[in-house]
């Protein structure tokens, strides 16, 4: 069994296309996927609840916290109740194609890795682009680079999971957060398919400036060099986070990504935060 879980606070006006999305997923020969889905409702104040509600199939579960505490939070607890060997991350915005827990279970099984991510598709109201990566394993030296591992991508061994779990504090960069601290323990592929839609909501976290600021610091506080596996990965890193941050706040990020190792795409970016 694959256990769905999907954190949500406040959408009622798209957890059905959401939900729906996973509850159609297919297998290779077209029969429903052995699934439940488990929605987490996070303190929600508008009408979330009552449109899960509605919903009549035995596969879904709502779970209703008390009070909001966060996506993480939200994503946690509901592995907690997870029974599948394996799970899935959805959004409670975004829309999955219906062969996607197909083909990642395939991938998972031909790489013999612990976790599988997939290309998307953002579509804004204005733009559309497409997010993919080269197919194969994925290392953490990649991943110092920039987060290219959504977490509505995520398909991943529950006994894996359950000894990283994603970090409730963190405001921001959660997804790259995980997905890190994974690749150090675990091996990640990449399955270079869209098989996720992406839509922006008004209030999402990815874009809370101050949020971005308050993660940076508490990434930087919560991986010690120990990880850090050369000066080569130290200055990627240093420049990853600085790329999250307005140019004045970024500065001294590019400083230190500088002296670790200087490349040409940080010395430009330093120079251009005096402007």
């Amino acid at each position: 069994m694959i256990s769905v879980i999907i954190p949500m606070y406040n959408r009622e006006d798209t957890i059905l296309r959401a939900i729906n999305s996973v509850l159609s997923q297919k297998d290779n020969v077209g029969h429903a996927i052995d699934l439940e889905l488990i929605v987490v409702d996070d303190g929600s104040t508008d009408g979330s609840v009552q449109q899960v509600q509605r919903i009549a199939d035995e596969r879904l579960i709502l779970i209703q916290l008390n009070q909001n505490q966060g996506a993480n939070k939200a994503r946690n607890c509901g592995a907690a109740y997870a029974k599948g060997e394996y799970i899935a991350f959805q959004d409670s915005d975004d829309e999955w194609l219906p062969n996607k827990l197909a083909k990642q279970l395939s991938f998972l099984q031909t790489t013999n890795c612990d976790m599988v991510a997939t290309g998307l598709s953002w579509r804004g109201p204005l733009e559309h682009y497409e997010l993919k990566h080269q197919e194969g394993m994925v290392t953490s030296s990649e991943l110092l680079k920039g987060n290219f591992l959504s977490t509505q991508t995520l398909f991943i061994k529950k006994s894996c999971f359950e000894q990283i779990k994603f970090d409730a504090v963190l405001p921001r960069l959660q997804d790259w957060d995980f997905v890190f601290r994974f690749s150090l323990r675990f091996q990640i592929a990449f399955l270079n398919q869209v098989l996720v839609y992406q839509y922006p909501t008004l209030n999402s976290i990815s874009q809370d400036s101050q949020a971005k600021e308050e993660a940076v610091e508490l990434v930087l506080k919560k991986f010690p060099r120990i990880f850090i596996m050369s000066k080569k990965d130290e200055a990627n890193f240093y420049y990853h986070l600085g790329s999250l941050l307005d140019r004045h706040h970024a500065r001294g990020l590019y400083l230190k990504s500088l002296v670790k190792q200087p490349q040409i795409k940080t010395i430009h970016a330093y120079l251009l935060s005096f402007f």
